[in-house]
């Protein structure tokens, strides 16, 4: 196919060129490199592809250094999280997606919202659904509220008018954010939460025919309104027991103590 064939090309391109020579041009050639095996990784779920894809990203930023080239080296940054959160998908491993976090956030120290801001909504973007996967897996409530933070943030510059696609992944990304952080702090209002933001994603994606994320989004509300309903009736059942325990008068409480005690 067409990406098999740009990496053939590539890999033979950066072969023939000296680093120390050419040292621009090679590490352009290893960028672009890096770019087409981590398409192919990504598609095929290939750890060996996406790894291949994750050195050529970093021999770029060998020429592509932050003092020389800021821009480049932010756009490598992004690159390398985004194929190591990927890798963790394949291996589930946590120090991966503490790589992770780390590329994004150096990406960050030289994307800013001010002068590019498309671009910092992206990576904000990318930065909370690692978040949000680390804090799962570690069961930490910090992790998932800085997830939630950074969907928040991304969403002062993603707008359902201008942006409506990316302004949906972000909705849904912090729906699924906000539903690991209720389901870990049994917080209703969390969850509930979680689903205006899911029935926000979903809107765009019906509007505009997005068939497989619209499939995705209604799995994940499915999930958060499934156990909202668990809590609610859990918390239901224990408002129902209070008040037929403070309906008992205080000249009974003694007699009726052996029936009203769930213990006994």
């Amino acid at each position: 196919n067409k990406y098999q064939t740009a990496a053939i090309a590539y890999q033979g391109a950066v072969e023939n060129i000296s680093k120390e020579t050419n040292p621009l041009e090679w590490a352009n050639l290893q960028y672009h490199l890096g770019y087409i095996l981590h398409e192919m990784g990504d598609r095929s779920r290939d750890k060996e592809l996406l790894e291949n894809a994750l050195q050529g990203y970093y021999e770029a930023t060998n020429i592509f250094t932050r003092e020389a080239f800021p821009w480049e080296w932010g756009l490598l940054q992004n690159r390398i999280g985004n194929v190591l959160y990927r890798l963790d998908t394949i291996n589930n491993d946590t120090e991966t997606l503490k790589k992770a976090v780390a590329a994004y956030q150096s990406s960050l120290k030289v994307i800013h919202r001010k002068g590019t801001p498309i671009k910092w909504s992206e990576v904000k973007n990318s930065l909370g659904q690692v978040l949000q996967v680390w804090g799962d897996a570690v069961k930490n409530r910090e992790l998932l509220e800085l997830a939630v933070k950074c969907c928040q943030e991304a969403l002062q510059v993603r707008s359902r008018e201008e942006t409506p696609l990316p302004w949906a992944i972000t909705q849904n990304n912090m729906g699924s954010a906000l539903f690991l952080l209720g389901r870990q702090t049994e917080s209703v209002e969390t969850l509930e939460t979680s689903t205006e933001a899911f029935g926000k994603a979903l809107s765009i994606y019906h509007a505009y025919g997005y068939s497989r994320l619209r499939k995705v989004t209604e799995r994940n509300l499915i999930r958060v309104e499934g156990l909202l309903n668990r809590m609610r009736s859990k918390r239901l059942k224990m408002v129902d027991w209070d008040d037929e325990a403070s309906a008992i008068p205080n000249n009974q409480e003694n007699e009726n103590k052996e029936y009203s005690n769930p213990l006994l």
